[in-house]
């Protein structure tokens, strides 16, 4: 019977207070005031806008409006279900998971995804176990100078025919229609065949360690089929958002604070048994930026190692353009025509260790290999040799490095810096392009109403008795439409803090998070009383100015206009407000 988590253990998982040290998990973060402040891991960025309120449980980046409690980041940050990352934190924080029935729905919407993993999970072991009988899948491994420690680590295994493995799984009570869906097993109108059979086999688990799926390669060099094949895409198996050997390699990246990025399973598997464990691979296919959010996770440090055939070059440039905007350290590393396996297996990990000691940045790897091609006498390969260069020098986000590599490129081609200079505003200002200016709403200067406003609405979204109060207070004070908006929209609300903005509209969530983390100054209810009636009295202040001067207005267009009756009332109207005064709010 599929179960559900219990109401008791979500409410604990709410009720815990442990958001900087989970989110520490996945980036550094530093003290700052109260407050915590790191680069934020959904966008790239080389100032810190990630912020963590450890007294509101909430976090909040300036940078891209990314807010919410603890919940919504590991749902975020893992791609998870709300149900997954209850239990994700609850792990973390060594709370009890208990588990009720579920309700159809919820039954129906979970149940298959349960089923899937634990299919995934019965298929690698049957792998595992099938590699015990097949000679073929033992002749390769033991070809690849694979260790037994490697094969159990990587849990490496193969694949016989579509019937042993269907069999296999029948045995152990996984249903036909489950191995359809999982897409283990395809059908048509007269047989269920698996797409892996007769290939050796690596599992490919996620951030979490979980096994999502399968890649699969063929032994038989005379064959026409595929060389590898992997799992059919699906919500649990996206390869733009794995990266091979990660969940192996977690532990290493941070202590080395560095990654080692390779083409191929294989690549990894050997740059473990030989000791380099922060290795990993981006699936065969070209580097995503949702892999390199996963690797900013861990570390901010690149070292490329792909072939230095013509594929791996150009994996290479498209790799260094994508870490790069995503301000990421990238040095490459030259394999001799040999791929990282290969290169351990003939020379060692001494000499794997001295090539990385040699490795250069991504931008000398990049002139280098474009300037080989090029006869720098010639000044026509000098200027096409500028022009190739300068996308990469357009993803340097840091005007210092990109101005030292200018340069460097310009002693070494003996023309002017300013050429190249010429060259880039070119590159990145042409009108050509789509190249869009957005306002920043959050980088252009305030005044001190609009500050008012913010802060009242800061102080009402931690206290109740104050939020009361604004409810008698008509809002025409306000000036700002969507702050006035948002206030009003809070002062509907009978929640406060992570609550209040776990459950907002996502027309206000973005804001609403930056409101809750300038509430986070205001630390007890003597502060924020008088906050909130300074800031009123200031709006007042400003509401009765304007209003005089709109009066003024008035007059004097009667005046201009001869129309003494509507004259003589406005004139009354601002005598009136005159010897009326200024509106003072007191608790």
């Amino acid at each position: 019977m599929f179960e559900k988590i219990s109401d008791q253990t979500i409410q604990q998982v709410k009720n815990y207070n442990g958001i900087v040290d989970f989110i520490q998990q996945y980036l550094t973060l530093k003290k700052r005031g109260q407050n915590y402040i790191g680069l934020c891991p959904f966008h790239g960025e080389k100032t810190p806008s990630f912020t963590v309120s450890p007294q509101k449980q909430i976090f909040h980046c300036f940078g891209c409006h990314e807010s919410g409690d603890l919940i919504a980041f590991a749902q975020k940050i893992d791609n998870l279900t709300f149900y997954e990352a209850i239990e994700v934190i609850a792990n973390f924080a060594n709370i009890d998971v208990v588990r009720e029935q579920s309700s159809k729905e919820m039954k129906q919407h979970y149940n298959q995804l349960e089923r899937t993993l634990a299919c995934f999970s019965q298929a690698s072991d049957v792998f595992r176990s099938m590699l015990n009988e097949s000679q073929f899948a033992k002749d390769y491994f033991a070809k690849r100078q694979l260790s037994q420690e490697s094969i159990d680590m990587f849990g490496l295994g193969c694949c016989g025919s579509s019937k042993q493995l269907f069999d296999a799984l029948k045995v152990l009570n996984v249903s036909e229609a489950d191995l359809v869906s999982s897409g283990l097993f395809s059908k048509n109108q007269q047989d269920i065949y698996c797409r892996f059979q007769h290939r050796v086999i690596f599992p490919i688990a996620d951030y979490q360690s979980r096994i999502v799926g399968f890649g699969a390669r063929i032994t038989d060099p005379t064959s026409n089929a595929a060389k590898y094949v992997n799992s059919e895409e699906s919500k649990l198996f996206n390869k733009r958002k794995l990266l091979y050997g990660l969940s192996y390699a977690k532990q290493s990246i941070k202590q080395q604070k560095c990654v080692l990025l390779v083409e191929g399973y294989m690549d990894v598997i050997m740059c473990s048994q030989y000791g380099f464990q922060n290795v990993v691979a981006c699936m065969g296919t070209s580097l995503t930026v949702d892999q390199v959010q996963l690797i900013k996770r861990l570390t901010d440090s690149v070292v490329i190692m792909f072939d230095n055939d013509k594929a791996g070059q150009t994996a290479t440039k498209r790799s260094i353009e994508i870490l790069l905007q995503e301000n990421m350290n990238v040095n490459v590393v030259s394999m001799d025509q040999m791929d990282p396996a290969d290169f351990l297996l003939q020379f060692g990990a001494d000499a794997l260790k001295e090539k990385l000691a040699e490795s250069v940045s991504a931008f000398q790897f990049f002139y280098s290999f474009l300037k080989s091609d090029l006869d720098i006498s010639n000044i026509n390969h000098v200027s096409k040799l500028v022009t190739d260069v300068l996308p990469i020098l357009k993803c340097i986000s840091d005007d210092v490095v990109r101005s030292h590599y200018i340069c460097l490129m310009a002693q070494d081609l003996k023309i002017n810096e300013e050429v190249i200079v010429a060259k880039m505003d070119e590159l990145l200002y042409n009108k050509t392009q789509d190249y869009s200016i957005k306002l920043d709403t959050n980088k252009v200067g305030k005044n001190k109403y609009q500050k008012a406003e913010e802060t009242i609405l800061a102080v009402i979204c931690i206290n109740l008795d104050l939020r009361e109060y604004l409810k008698g207070v008509d809002l025409t004070i306000f000036i700002t439409p969507f702050i006035k908006s948002l206030t009003e929209y809070v002062i509907n609300s009978n929640e406060l803090d992570g609550v209040l903005l776990e459950n907002t509209s996502a027309e206000f969530k973005s804001s609403l998070g930056n409101i809750l983390m300038l509430a986070t100054q205001y630390d007890t209810q003597m502060i924020q009383k008088n906050v909130f009636f300074d800031c009123l009295n200031v709006l007042s202040k400003q509401k009765f100015t304007q209003d005089i001067n709109q009066l003024k207005e008035q007059i004097k267009l009667y005046e201009e206009s001869g129309n003494e009756t509507e004259l003589e009332k406005v004139m009354a109207e601002l005598d009136q407000k005159k010897k009326g005064g200024i509106y003072e709010y007191k608790y």
